[in-house]
């Protein structure tokens, strides 16, 4: 029984550190190759054999072993119907707690507590449609990231602008 232990101790040891090479060759030969490509923050093997996640901050691409290719798009799981890509992007976007904001009794403490100090709102729960609904809504109109300005006639600014940024959007959407 303990030979066996060790066996299989020492093939575990063996697939971590194949997989810790792995991660160091993607890392180095993507950085060399592309260097604009920035930090990488993670490397994950995919349920996809040979198909490993690059994920820096919360954009996700995929890379084979050596670092060789890259893609840029969503990975589907056709035998379950996932979009496993936006899953992905989803739970790297997602905001604990949210729901402990919304429901707070002082909404705009809580949301400051949490923005400014890093203090987390105490548990809470309430109808959270709204929320489901706001989820939704950028979903279905690939809003990703805020703020995001949509004027009257349609056209979004992603991101922050100034104030005569703003003004002249508004002014010629009138």
């Amino acid at each position: 029984m303990k030979r066996i232990r060790k066996t299989l101790l020492c093939i575990g040891l063996a697939a971590s550190l194949g997989v810790m090479a792995q991660e160091a060759t993607i890392r180095k030969n993507l950085a060399e190759r592309l260097p604009q490509l920035g930090k990488i923050d993670e490397v994950n093997r995919t349920p996809m054999s040979g198909l490993f996640e690059v994920r820096m901050g919360t954009d996700v691409l995929y890379t084979d072993a050596e670092g060789n290719f890259l893609i840029q798009g969503s990975l589907i799981d056709t035998k379950q119907q996932r979009n496993l890509t936006e899953e992905r992007v989803e739970k790297l976007l997602a905001v604990d707690k949210s729901r402990n904001i919304w429901c707070a009794k002082d909404r705009s403490k809580a949301w400051l507590d949490w923005m400014v100090r890093d203090v987390a709102a105490p548990s809470a729960s309430c109808d959270t449609g709204a929320l489901v609904r706001n989820l939704e809504f950028g979903k279905k109109h690939k809003i990703t990231g805020t703020p995001t300005l949509i004027f009257a006639d349609g056209s979004r600014v992603p991101g922050a602008i100034n104030s005569q940024q703003v003004e002249k959007f508004l002014a010629d959407n009138k």
